[in-house]
């Protein structure tokens, strides 16, 4: 069971010896450390009689009894790439100190975090770590061993970095599986579109609005691309902003009608063999109430991507409000390069 405590939340097992026998926990954990991932090693070992069992047979895990757990006693990293590997665990965890002993998952660790930590370590020690080594070996220790003995073999990933793109840039493997699934039907369904809407209260400049929306689609190359297919298979095809970039209309709706008319926009569908992967709406509620909604396909961009798109396109208006351009710094990469480095 996973049980609450002030460590934070700890898995915890519940033993029944067999009868004359005794339980030694410490023998108990390093058996089943040899045949479990770390990550599923539990932190406490508590032995019962019996197993308490509710009116209907089943066990009564309200009636399990709570584990006393106790802080281990800390051991400073002994040695440089220990060190590392607790300064990458305390940073990415969001604390001050990790031991040697100290295990990144009952520190509150998880896989999608997991990924940063081998990511950072790679870079550090010219090596690669793969998700599964932190599984393995998840204390600042086992896998500063792990790491140790690859350090410096210089199987590091390449650098994600701007470079020379083949004549045809390749998908990446999620954009792959995103293609494929909107080529299958491109006409009813809109259960890959990543929608959102904002609104807007006060005086709106359309003309400034329309101009960051032509700056966004010129700072974002995967806003403007299409995906059409080929013997080879699928590939990008990057278009200049000025020919996609979608011309704003002003559409008036009743504040009763506001709900209904996003969400018919927002379930648009896509084929991204020819179109560009967004487009955007203005609805006019009142001289000074409007709402701007967007929908991308998953193709493009994902959940985590409407935040920097939103922050985008305020930067640009208020430029354009001022009568100039968004004095943003150039992307250091674009999705394509992402694409190309990790084909």
């Amino acid at each position: 069971l996973v049980v609450g405590s002030t460590l934070g939340d700890q898995l915890v097992g519940y033993v029944v010896p067999q009868p004359g026998q005794v339980v030694e926990q410490r023998a108990l954990l390093a058996g089943i450390s040899e045949t479990l991932p770390a990550y599923m090693v539990p932190a406490a070992v508590v032995v019962l009689d019996a197993f308490p069992l509710n009116a209907s047979g089943k066990l009564d895990r309200k009636a399990l009894p709570a584990p006393e757990f106790t802080s281990r006693e800390f051991r400073a990293p002994a040695t440089p790439i220990e060190q590392i590997v607790a300064s990458v665990f305390a940073d990415v965890l969001g604390i001050e100190r990790v031991g040697a002993d100290d295990d990144f998952f009952a520190l509150g660790g998880n896989s999608l975090i997991a990924t940063q930590v081998t990511a950072r370590l790679g870079a550090a020690l010219d090596t690669r770590l793969a998700v599964r080594d932190l599984f393995e070996a998840s204390t600042v220790e086992s896998l500063a061993a792990r790491a140790e003995r690859q350090t410096g073999s210089g199987r590091a990933r390449p650098a994600l970095v701007a470079g020379v793109r083949p004549e045809r840039v390749p998908l990446s493997p999620a954009q792959q599986r995103y293609w494929f699934l909107n080529q299958f039907d491109t006409t009813a369904s809109a259960v890959d579109n990543v929608p959102f809407a904002v609104r807007l209260s006060g005086a709106l400049d359309v003309e400034a609005l329309q101009q960051a929306i032509g700056d966004i689609f010129a700072r974002h190359e995967v806003l403007r691309t299409t995906y059409p297919t080929s013997d080879d298979g699928p590939y990008q095809v990057i278009l200049p902003a000025r020919e996609v970039t979608p011309e704003l209309h002003v559409v008036d709706v009743a504040e009763s009608e506001l709900i209904g008319a996003v969400i018919e926009f927002v379930l648009t569908t896509f084929d991204v063999t020819e179109e560009v992967p967004l487009k955007v709406a203005l609805l006019r509620l009142a001289p000074q109430e409007h709402v701007i909604a967007i929908v991308a396909h998953h193709v493009s961009v994902d959940g985590a991507s409407t935040g920097p798109l939103a922050r985008d396109l305020m930067v640009a208006y208020i430029a354009r409000l001022n009568g100039e351009a968004p004095q943003w710094a150039p992307l250091p990469v674009q999705y394509a390069d992402y694409a190309v480095w990790q084909r």
